[in-house]
């Protein structure tokens, strides 16, 4: 291969400049003239060097004459962002919000909130669950305190099953929902709720901190994953989420997440959703591989000992 055109050039320039060198004849000329030789000798050597290390193939780009382009790093893929749109409306006097992906497919969860009622607490939960590509469902119900919560878990069940009629109407819903992808998920007293239905269209539910309230859970053929937390001091693992766990007859799993001591637990952190969208994933878009993530478990630190891995009967 021919050296560079311009390294060519610099190595004609220090030729010259040393035979100017021989031809000098004063002592003060001599001792000029080595002073530049030295200098030359580093020009060379720096020539030399950047020549060893410029990388392969590189060395054509200073010819004006090569016709090859210069390597480049394949372009990445753009990812579209997902965008979601909000519905916000009142179905049979139940005002709702229906959040709808821009990359969704038919999956579709309706959210019953815990006992302040309100849905606007329910907008993490939505927008959470449209980010994953799935629609959610949350809806209002009249609140209630914390020594009232039976009559909350009869309003909300109440409510649910007005929901659940509203989606399955493909004549009166908003968007279009496919009827064997249709899921639970209730917090607190909502979480108490969504395990109080017994609906065989149901693909499965997720009952985040569910408040127990003797005699309202259903026999739920359906799979069911409960989630509770560490230092939850309104629903304990032990005399709430557990004792609905035992009474589950159909796939389940419970999971406690573990908190910190200043964290409420009474609330879904990461670790509650890594699983809610391995359940979904599994249950619901049948992503075999998301079986890893509830098989598991036991290996996980930010989930107890107290939980359990998938138990499908």
């Amino acid at each position: 291969m021919n050296p560079p055109h311009a390294l060519c050039e610099c190595t004609t320039a220090v030729k010259t400049l040393l035979n100017k060198n021989v031809e000098a004849k004063s002592s003060k000329k001599i001792f000029f003239n080595k002073k530049i030789s030295g200098f030359t000798l580093i020009v060379i050597a720096l020539l030399s060097l950047s020549l060893v290390l410029l990388p392969s193939g590189q060395l054509s780009q200073s010819s004006p004459n090569n016709s090859n382009p210069i390597p480049t790093e394949p372009s990445q893929p753009s990812i579209e962002p997902v965008t979601m749109q909000i519905f916000n409306s009142t179905y049979q006097g139940v005002p709702y919000d229906l959040y709808v992906p821009s990359n969704y497919s038919g999956s579709l969860v309706v959210l019953a909130g815990g006992i302040m009622g309100e849905k606007h607490f329910l907008v993490g939960w939505g927008e959470r669950l449209a980010e994953r590509g799935y629609a959610a469902l949350a809806f209002s119900t009249k609140p209630e305190g914390l020594d009232n919560v039976p009559q909350y878990v009869t309003d909300c069940k109440s409510n649910l099953e007005i929901m659940l009629s509203f989606v399955f109407d493909e004549s009166a819903f908003p968007i279009h929902v496919d009827p064997d992808k249709v899921s639970l998920m209730g917090m607190s007293g909502g979480g108490a709720s969504v395990l109080s239905i017994d609906d065989e269209r149901v693909q499965t539910t997720i009952a985040v901190c569910p408040y127990f309230v003797d005699n309202t859970a259903a026999k739920n053929p359906e799979p069911v994953l409960i989630i509770t937390g560490q230092n939850d001091y309104i629903a304990p693992h032990t005399s709430n989420g557990a004792v609905y766990y035992d009474t589950l007859n159909g796939d389940k799993m419970i999971v406690e997440q573990a908190n910190t001591p200043e964290q409420d637990g009474h609330d879904i952190f990461e670790a509650g959703w890594k699983y809610t969208f391995a359940w979904l994933d599994y249950y619901v878009a049948e992503n075999l591989d998301a079986l890893n993530i509830l098989e598991d478990v036991d290996a996980d630190l930010s989930i107890l000992e107290s939980s359990s891995v998938l138990v499908e009967p």
